[in-house]
C-alpha cells in the first residue's frame, strides 16, 4: 500500500492546528477553576449578582420577622407557651438587647440600642415594635411588626409586616397570611432596594421551638439596588427550618422559586433540606451552583 505524502507545509499546518487546540483546551480548563458547578454562557455575571442581591434582601427583611417571633415566645406566659431556651432566642440573647412587654396594650418593644451584636454574629440597631391581638397560634390572632430606625449589619430596614392566623383550630399546623408593605432596604453606599408581598405560610409548631418549620407560598415584587424590577414566584413550597438558623443557614433549605426580570427567567433551587447557604440557579436548561457564603 502506498503511503500518502505530506509536504513540509502540510506538516507545519497540522502542528500549528494541534497547538491551537491544546491552547484552547488549557484556557477552557483555567476558566472553570473560579466557579462552583457547571460553566454556562447563558447565565451572565450580572444575573448572578442579581440573584445574590435578591437572596440577601430576603435575609434582611426576614430577620425582623424572626426577631418578632422570638419576642412573642419569650413573653408568652400562657398555658400553651413552650420552654424557651437561650438557643431559641438566638437574636435576642445578650445584655445589649432590651425586650419590654406592655401587657395592657399588647405591645412588645425590642430595643437593640445603637448597636448590639448577637450570638449569631449579626449586629442590629434600632427597634422592632410588635402589636398583637392574641398569641399567634390562636386562630384569628394577628400581629403587626413595625421598624424604628432598625438596621442589620449597617443595612437600614423599613416596612410594616402584618401576620394573621387564618386557621380554624388550635391543633395546628397553623395557616398564616403574611403581608409586607413599604419594604425598603438602604445600604451603606446609599443604594436602595424595595420589596412587597402577600404570602401564605404554614407554621408547623413543634413541642421544641428549635424544631419549628415554616412552609411558604406566594409571590413578591422586588426592585433591586440597580433599579431592576423583579417578579418572584414560589413554584414549589419553600421550607424554612428554625434549627438551621443556629448553624448559620439564612435561606430556605428546600423549594423552588422563579425570578422574572423583563421576561428572562431564573429558577432558584434550594436543595434537599440540608442546612446550608447553597442554591442552584438554572436558565434555559443550564445551571450554576452558588455558595452565598462565598459569592
Amino acid at each position: 500500500m502506498k503511503m500518502p505524502k505530506f509536504s513540509q507545509t502540510s506538516y507545519v499546518h497540522t502542528f500549528l492546528s494541534l497547538c491551537l487546540i491544546a491552547m484552547m483546551s488549557l484556557t477552557a480548563c483555567e476558566q472553570t477553576d473560579d466557579v462552583i458547578g457547571e460553566v454556562t454562557d447563558d447565565i451572565t455575571a450580572q444575573e448572578i449578582v442579581l440573584v445574590e442581591e435578591e437572596e440577601n434582601a430576603d435575609i434582611v427583611f426576614e430577620d425582623a420577622m424572626e426577631v418578632t417571633l422570638e419576642a412573642m415566645e419569650i413573653t408568652d406566659d400562657s398555658p400553651e407557651s413552650r420552654d424557651v431556651t437561650s438557643e431559641s432566642t438566638l437574636r435576642l440573647a445578650g445584655p445589649c438587647v432590651t425586650v419590654t412587654h406592655d401587657q395592657p396594650t399588647k405591645t412588645i418593644t425590642i430595643d437593640f440600642g445603637t448597636g448590639c451584636t448577637g450570638p449569631d454574629g449579626k449586629t442590629r440597631s434600632g427597634q422592632v415594635i410588635v402589636v398583637y391581638t392574641q398569641r399567634l397560634y390562636v386562630p384569628g390572632a394577628s400581629l403587626t411588626t413595625t421598624l424604628n430606625n432598625f438596621a442589620v449589619d449597617g443595612v437600614q430596614v423599613e416596612g410594616t409586616r402584618q401576620t394573621s392566623n387564618v386557621s380554624s383550630t388550635l391543633a395546628g399546623p397553623f395557616s398564616l397570611k403574611v403581608t409586607l408593605q413599604g419594604g425598603k432596604a438602604t445600604f451603606p453606599d446609599g443604594t436602595i432596594a424595595t420589596r412587597a408581598y402577600t404570602r401564605t405560610s404554614t407554621w408547623i409548631r413543634a413541642a421544641n421551638p428549635l424544631n419549628d418549620e415554616f412552609h411558604v407560598d406566594g409571590a413578591l415584587k422586588h426592585t433591586t439596588r440597580a433599579s431592576d424590577s423583579l417578579q418572584v414566584n414560589i413554584i414549589s413550597t419553600l421550607i424554612r427550618k428554625r434549627k438551621c438558623k443556629f448553624v448559620g443557614t439564612r435561606i430556605p433549605v428546600m423549594g423552588l422559586k422563579l425570578i422574572d426580570r423583563n421576561g428572562v427567567k431564573l429558577l432558584i433551587d434550594y436543595g434537599d433540606g440540608t442546612c446550608d447557604n447553597i442554591i442552584t440557579v438554572t436558565k434555559n436548561g443550564k445551571s450554576k451552583v452558588i455558595d452565598l457564603d462565598n459569592p
